[in-house]
Parts: C-alpha cells; structure tokens; sequence
C-alpha cells in the first residue's frame, strides 16, 4: 500500500481500523481478540512481504467463506503465494484461488498444490501462474464435471494461452463452452 519515505499513508490506519471492525463481525470476537489476531497477521504480513491491511483483508475474505482460523492462515499465505508469483493483486488472488478450490473440491490442506502445479507451468509456458489461476477461475466447475484432472485443465490452459495469446479470461470460458458440450 502507500508508503512515502518509510511512513505508510495516514489512511493506512483508518483501512486497518475498518478491517479490524470487519473481522470482530465476522469472527464474534471481542476487540481485544481482534487486535490479537491482527497483531498475528502483522507478523505474517512481515514474513510474506506484504502488509497487515492485506493479510487482513484477505483473512476477512476466507473468514466469510466459512473456514476457521487456522485454515484462514494457510489460506491467507496462498492467497500471498499466488499474489505474489502470480503478479496478480491479493483480492484477485484469493478470488481465483477460491474458484479452483470449489470448483475442484480441494482441501485447505491440499490448496497450495493448485499454486505449485500453476507455478511449474508458469516455468515452462509463456504465460504466468496467475493467468492459469484466471482462466480456471471461469472454467474449474465444469472441467471438474466433465471429469478433467486439474493437472490436465492448467496444462490445457498453459499450452492454449502460449500459442493464442489470448486473455486468461477468454482462455477460461472457452474451456467452458467446451466441457459443457
């Protein structure tokens, strides 16, 4: 976020306070509780290199989805993962990661191979882990029904993005049309 000779932007504090309200509604925590939990994702923040309104944001996000706290931090260090080798924005992130999770049925303990199998593709294709992660966003439910192994939909996707240069997006949805016939 914004940051000026070291200092970080005087509406940094009023993002973190709305986020910290956020998360007391969401979890039906105390604010000391709350605080608790912040200061742990200050620490995470420092360890992923990001910041503490991201981690938090993104810990909002998972923590509305259902997921308790300890699945909330995995899921917020993928969602960073992803963010960052992806060079796609934190909310996109989990967003995409979100997607491949349903659509596939994924534990959070498994979730993190969705990013390393996007990653290796990324080596090896002209396209990045975040635009593999876009285009399954649009296309993992039905990939998924029409019996397509993750592994198989990423290098589907990796190979069609290379040699079209399309939009991740449209890669994504004419998979779509096409397992759905």
């Amino acid at each position: 976020e914004g940051y000026k000779e070291g200092r970080p932007k005087k509406y940094t504090t009023k993002q973190l306070n709305q986020q910290m309200t956020n998360l007391q509604i969401v979890t039906g925590k105390s604010s000391d509780s709350v605080k608790n939990l912040v200061k742990g994702y200050s620490s995470l923040a420092k360890e992923l290199g990001s910041t503490t309104s991201e981690i938090s944001a993104s810990a909002n996000e998972w923590l509305r989805m259902g997921y308790n706290t300890k699945q909330v931090n995995t899921l917020i260090t993928n969602s960073m993962m992803l963010s960052k080798l992806g060079m796609i924005e934190t909310a996109k992130a989990t967003e995409y990661l979100t997607s491949a999770i349903k659509g596939y049925n994924v534990s959070v303990e498994e979730s993190s191979e969705i990013i390393d199998m996007a990653t290796a593709l990324d080596m090896k294709y002209a396209v990045s882990s975040g635009y593999i992660l876009e285009a399954m966003s649009r296309t993992a439910a039905s990939a998924k029904l029409a019996k397509v192994e993750m592994s198989d939909l990423q290098s589907m996707i990796a190979v069609a993005g290379e040699v079209t240069q399309k939009d991740a997006s449209v890669i994504g949805e004419s998979f779509k049309t096409a397992f759905a016939r």
